[in-house]
């Protein structure tokens, strides 16, 4: 899924971790806490990579790879989901993906 939000629409950095990890079954962290994560470049610019997977075994555990990348006044978010398994067999596919994507404009 690609999502392309004003980044004063998209809540901000806490909102959308909590929403993410909501989508899996996680708890919510609270302003401050660690969410680990990874810096990324997609297309040039800085980006950071989110990999949510919730309880249970890989094959009904489900889990959400996200990319956020912030470009000027817009917000991209370029995910993947599916059970732990499903997303496991498909990563490098979207890691592939991730490294072709280019960006127009600004």
């Amino acid at each position: 899924m690609v999502s392309q939000l004003a980044a004063i629409a998209g809540g901000g950095f806490v909102e959308n971790v909590n929403r993410w990890r909501g989508q899996v079954g996680l708890q919510p962290i609270k302003q401050g806490d660690p969410q680990p994560s990874q810096p990324m470049k997609i297309a040039g610019s800085d980006a950071t990579l989110f990999d949510f997977v919730g309880p249970g075994p890989a094959a009904t555990a489900k889990r959400k790879i996200v990319a956020w990348v912030p470009r000027g006044n817009e917000w991209w978010f370029f995910t993947i989901s599916g059970t732990d398994q499903q997303v496991a067999q498909q990563q490098v596919n979207f890691n592939v993906f991730l490294k072709s994507l280019q960006f127009t404009g600004q």
